[in-house]
């Protein structure tokens, strides 16, 4: 992306490296950089469906379904697409429309199976409401057309850990890496292997290095606490449950009706 942004800077006018770049960022998952590059030229360029539908996926993956929505009815206006139907799946999702979502990215994935993120975004959905075999069909069925899908890696390697296939969900989470180096998520679903695998001695240090770099990143401190705790550094698990128990009742005060509600229990840390 280095080079794309020194054309763009050299050349303002190329289109074609400010869409390049755009895209790269929205693979990587940086939808505010792709808006950065795109929303400034998008009233010159209303007739560019391209533009469009990126600038229009970035504005929903930033959960700003008013610009976002601006920009389906733009492509709608076109007529019926797999596009559009990705699009308003992404739309339905985010407003925790779930039925509409499976029934917009469906559609998507059945008008154009070639549609990159099509089948990843389908996948995620179905996960999201239990449907774990089609999850897993609608993954592999992305990296068959799309082999660099952050996503689908991401989520199938969950699924077979889940399994105890652990070689072959090591070998997506390395390629997600891959896609995305240093990313916390799939670094923190890799040293899960470890721990699952007792080798609480290899997990330690990556699980602190994740916690110093994404403070607020629950799982991780629960997962801390427990190799700590078969490590017998109680005190030491001890401080991470307490950071559990504050992350929690920070994520309880953001729930809608959270005066007087009760906090949620921690989720649960193994002692020896």
């Amino acid at each position: 992306m280095t080079e794309l942004a020194a054309v763009r800077t050299a050349e303002p006018d190329n289109l074609q490296a400010r869409y390049l770049e755009a895209d790269c960022h929205l693979r990587m998952g940086e939808p505010k950089a792709v808006i950065e590059l795109l929303a400034p030229i998008e009233p010159a360029h209303q007739d560019d469906l391209a533009l469009a539908y990126m600038l229009g996926l970035a504005y929903l993956q930033e959960k700003d379904a008013a610009k976002g929505g601006l920009l389906v009815d733009r492509i709608l206006k076109r007529g019926e697409s797999a596009e559009a139907h990705l699009m308003m799946g992404m739309a339905k999702r985010g407003g925790q429309d779930m039925p509409g979502a499976l029934e917009e990215l469906g559609k998507a994935a059945a008008l154009n199976p070639e549609l990159e993120t099509v089948h990843s975004l389908y996948g995620r959905v179905l996960l999201e409401t239990g449907n774990r075999d089609r999850a897993q069909a609608e993954f592999e069925a992305e990296l068959t057309r799309n082999p660099l899908d952050f996503d689908a890696h991401l989520y199938l390697g969950v699924l077979l850990k889940e399994d105890a296939q652990y070689d072959a969900a090591m070998a997506h989470f390395e390629r997600a890496l891959g896609v995305r180096p240093g990313d916390p998520g799939v670094r923190y679903q890799i040293v899960t292997i470890y721990v699952s695998r007792g080798e609480t001695d290899r997990a330690l240090p990556d699980l602190e290095s994740i916690v110093k770099e994404a403070p607020t990143f629950l799982e991780a401190h629960v997962t801390l606490a427990t190799v700590y705790y078969r490590l017998k550094r109680r005190e030491d698990g001890d401080r991470e449950r307490a950071i559990v128990d504050a992350l929690n009742k920070e994520i309880q005060a953001k729930q809608p009706g959270a005066v007087g509600a009760n906090t949620p229990e921690t989720p649960p840390v193994r002692t020896p």
